[in-house]
């Protein structure tokens, strides 16, 4: 196992997974104070989306012209960056320049992170260490309503909750610099003959599929990240503006969805299911679309059930992605995370234009069709790889 992979990885995504969904909770007051319509302010999650899709389309060559290290610390920069700016703005143009850098910023980290743990170790802990890595992105989940609120606490309204995480982004990155720089090059030429071996194996097991089944591959994730970021972001929208609730009633909401959320993760971690991954990814998108159907009919509990009900879908699905393309995990990590940027965009943006025309209720019907195309796209890459007899 390449340990300092792991551990910058799980280190970097707890901190963008705090910068990440701080905003959900900081919506209804961000709308408030620049005097926004819902399709303005969905540009907060939109633009972010849009640089990670541009990001993550440039991240292969960063990669390989500054190694997975240096384009890390790139990322974890250009977060600080962006938070601070956003902490400082007195527009909503500045604040939203601040959000294109952390969107870049995401955008590049997402496929170095996941690229990073799935060269440090054997392919059979490869779910594992993927789960752990992504309960660190639960836990920061849970950890940023109280972000907010402890800054509310203290009288810094919303600009104190951008500089919080800008302060502890560099903290992080001066961190992996002092402890990492003067060991990196023996990690990356370990990583890099590991992934070698891994290729040299499965050269002959495993087919070449086509380029656009990696797209399809892609769909799956990406469509299942709309609708985790959808619940994410617009809970507090929801509960606040169809339940009548307050900032306190709204960040319980969203602290139970990444309390279960992490609480999922960290038992597929640590536990091993004897189930494939299909089934396992196929259970997890029906009984999502079961609790978030309950949560918009019945009770928003229900809602905030779909944490635990989604907790294993990212981890799973580039797991299921690295093994289905083993031999080019790389590039199919990289479209799913640039088909997640474009989607995600459109979620906000549509989510913003639905909330406006027909209410945030109806309007979170966007999620659950996605939900469902996701599974849709599932089952055609299923057929496929079963037909061409991928391992």
């Amino acid at each position: 196992m390449i340990w300092p992979y792991i551990i910058l990885s799980y280190v970097t995504l707890f901190l963008f997974g705090l910068s990440d969904n701080i905003r959900g909770p900081l919506l209804p007051e961000l709308i408030r104070f620049f005097d926004l319509n819902n399709t303005v302010g969905s540009f907060i999650f939109a633009f972010s989306s849009a640089f990670g899709f541009v990001a993550s389309g440039l991240t292969p060559k960063m990669i390989q012209r500054f190694g997975l290290y240096y384009s890390l610390l790139f990322g974890v920069a250009l977060l600080a960056l962006g938070n601070l700016i956003a902490g400082s703005a007195n527009s909503y143009i500045m604040l939203l320049s601040g959000i294109c850098f952390f969107g870049f910023s995401l955008g590049l980290t997402n496929v170095v992170q996941n690229i990073m743990v799935s060269q440090s170790g054997p392919d059979q802990y490869l779910s594992r260490t993927l789960a752990g890595l992504h309960s660190m992105y639960g836990l920061a989940s849970l950890f940023a309503p109280f972000v907010v609120s402890l800054n509310y606490e203290m009288h810094f309204d919303w600009r104190g909750s951008f500089l919080s995480v800008s302060l502890f982004g560099l903290l992080i990155l001066i961190w992996g610099y002092v402890f990492y720089s003067s060991k990196i090059k023996s990690i990356e030429e370990r990583a890099l003959l590991m992934v070698a071996q891994n290729r040299k194996d499965n050269y002959l097991s495993v087919a070449h599929e086509p380029k656009l089944l990696q797209w399809f591959a892609g769909f799956i994730l990406a469509a299942y990240v709309v609708a985790e970021i959808m619940v994410s972001s617009r809970m507090a929208q929801y509960v606040r503006e169809v339940h009548g609730a307050d900032l306190e009633k709204s960040t319980l909401y969203v602290s139970l969805f990444f309390l279960l959320l992490l609480a999922g993760r960290l038992f597929f971690a640590f536990v091993h299911v004897p189930v494939s991954k299909e089934k396992l990814l196929s259970g997890s998108l029906i009984l999502s679309i079961a609790m978030a159907l309950l949560g918009i009919h019945w009770s928003p509990w229900f809602f905030a059930m779909t944490g635990l009900t989604m907790s294993l879908f990212y981890p799973m699905a580039i797991a299921y992605i690295s093994d289905k393309f083993s031999h080019d995990s790389n590039s199919a990590i990289s479209k799913a995370v640039m088909l997640q940027g474009f989607f995600v965009i459109l979620m906000h943006i549509g989510v913003g234009y639905l909330t406006d025309l027909f209410g945030i209720q109806k309007a979170l019907y966007f999620g659950i069709l996605f939900l469902a195309l996701s599974g849709a796209s599932l089952f055609y890459c299923h057929q496929q790889l079963k037909s061409k007899k991928v391992s």
